[in-house]
């Protein structure tokens, strides 16, 4: 997430002030910092001690210059906590960003989460929002025996800020109830033996002793260093959320540990979660495979081989199906040739079109599924315009199952396709299109994919006008000739209602 978290406190000698803040740095090279660690960002964001220049304030001057970096390895991202953010135009934004949170815009219990923003850029010449979440933390020597706090994120983004403050709000308050809560029994413990309502009641209660830092308050010495590992989380944890992306993208990126080092430079490396499973990007839906496929053995690995294995018609009466929403049954051994020609298939169909089962050792109706690799000595009805089951057939010589998984290529095997249903004189206009593409012999295999991805992404399109259409007619806001015109400017014709139908009902309906 592109944006800056800081902590922030209201000082009673100096008023608002910036006590920590993180940011993200990115970049494809990195620098060697001490003890072999990467750095990847700009050398100059750790070069000079990040620290405001104020009057000398223990409470204010908490970091004393620390810099703590944590580097996201596979994200090629490091994070850096140090007073204030390295650059001159976001340090001025998060400081008049402190003096609103604690000044100026306050929530209607004064404790509590808000979002402010200014079109103007808090006086900068770009717009940015801030989400502040107000606190306090108990102290025996202030007055009112409490002090302000306050944690903020700026971001240039406000759709983005808005759209995760459910995500922030639980975790910034979490974050709060942690540092409250170990405030909370250094106070009792100070009270006990040294009640200060008696103290001052007498008239000895002194200003300047008010003015301690947060790790004071807390009774942790590392609390800067915990709130750096805090602040990374949630910065590293926000942008797996939400993120601009084509339909059907995996999002997932792991988020190792965390440790400290010594030193001014306090360096913490992200290391890979050992419970984050990487996966095949087409197999997010693996979790429904009941039987395990091996990873070894024959495989059809793109849909130009899979295409030369059935031959052209065959293959275009599959995808045929596939697109309109027939179930597609591949039947036979080894598992992983059959699971490989599924999620070969698979990458033509939209994520909300897809309902897959790599391999099982039973029949799966099509409600369950529409996409399913079968054993080959199950029972399976018999085929229908409906279903189409393509038969995955060993070399006669090979009469054991042993013999079967001892094969190595999938050209060794016949693939005979049952289906009774007949392709249209006219293709729908993703098949036609898909059929020109891989006739060209001047495609390679990653430019075939891209383009299926778009033409993905047309059908979709195409699908949503249909189904906008199609609601608006039944409250009968729509004239249908304006629902003719429509698909007429799309290029949609009678052969493409089938496809549209079948992606709109499963992608749209919600």
């Amino acid at each position: 997430m592109n944006a800056v978290v800081s902590l922030c406190h209201f000082c009673e000698l100096h008023g608002p002030n910036v006590l920590l803040s993180t940011q993200p740095c990115r970049s494809q090279k990195h620098t060697t910092l001490k003890s072999s660690h990467a750095f990847y960002g700009p050398p100059e964001s750790i070069e000079a001690p990040r620290y405001v220049l104020s009057p000398p304030c223990e409470a204010c001057q908490a970091v004393s210059g620390n810099t703590f970096i944590t580097s996201d390895h596979e994200t090629q991202t490091s994070y850096v906590s140090s007073q204030v953010p390295w650059q001159s135009e976001t340090e001025g934004l998060v400081r008049q960003a402190c003096t609103r949170s604690l000044s100026c815009e306050v929530s209607p219990g004064k404790e509590g989460i808000l979002v402010f923003s200014d079109d103007l850029g808090l006086g900068s010449s770009c717009g940015c929002s801030v989400l502040s979440h107000t606190f306090l933390i108990r102290d025996s020597l202030a007055r009112g025996f409490h002090r302000w706090f306050s944690i903020i994120v700026l971001t240039k983004d406000r759709l983005l800020l808005l759209n995760l403050w459910p995500f922030l709000e639980k975790n910034i308050s979490t974050f709060v109830a942690e540092l409250q809560m170990s405030a909370n029994k250094v106070y009792e413990a100070e009270q006990v033996e040294r009640p200060q309502r008696a103290i001052r009641l007498n008239g000895a209660y002194c200003a300047d002793k008010s003015s301690r830092p947060l790790s004071e308050l807390t009774g942790s010495p590392k609390v800067f260093a915990q709130l750096h590992l805090w602040f990374v989380w949630l910065l590293r944890n926000a942008s797996t959320r939400l993120r601009e992306t084509l339909p059907s993208v995996d999002l997932a990126i792991p988020f190792g540990s965390l440790e400290e080092c010594e030193d001014k430079f306090i360096f913490v490396s992200a290391r890979k979660d050992a419970n984050y499973l990487k996966t095949h990007p087409s197999a997010d839906n693996e979790s429904s495979v009941n039987c395990v496929v091996e990873s070894t053995g024959p495989s059809v690995s793109s849909l130009s081989m899979l295409r030369t294995l059935l031959g052209a018609v065959n293959f275009a009466s599959i995808v045929f199906c596939l697109l309109v929403g027939r179930q597609i049954v591949v039947r036979g051994q080894p598992a992983s040739l059959v699971a490989s020609i599924l999620f070969t298939l698979k990458t033509l169909l939209p994520q909300g079109c897809v309902r897959l089962i790599p391999f099982s050792s039973q029949y799966r109706s099509p409600t369950e599924c529409n996409m399913l690799g079968i054993d080959a000595r199950a029972a399976v009805p018999q085929p229908s315009p409906q279903v189409a089951r393509l038969e995955v057939l060993p070399p006669l010589d090979c009469e054991t199952p042993e013999s079967v998984n001892q094969l190595k290529e999938a050209h060794q095997f016949t693939f005979h396709l049952k289906w009774p249903g007949q392709l249209p004189i006219k293709w729908p206009t993703f098949l036609a299109k898909l059929d020109r593409a891989m006739h060209s012999e001047q495609l390679s295999n990653a430019t075939l994919m891209l383009q299926i991805g778009a033409l993905r992404m047309e059908t979709l399109n195409a699908a949503r006008a249909l189904h906008y259409v199609d609601t608006n007619e039944k409250k009968d806001s729509c004239d249908p000739r304006d629902k003719t015109a429509l698909l007429q400017a799309l290029g949609v014709n009678l052969s493409d209602r089938e496809v549209l139908t079948f992606w709109s009902k499963s992608c749209l309906s919600i």
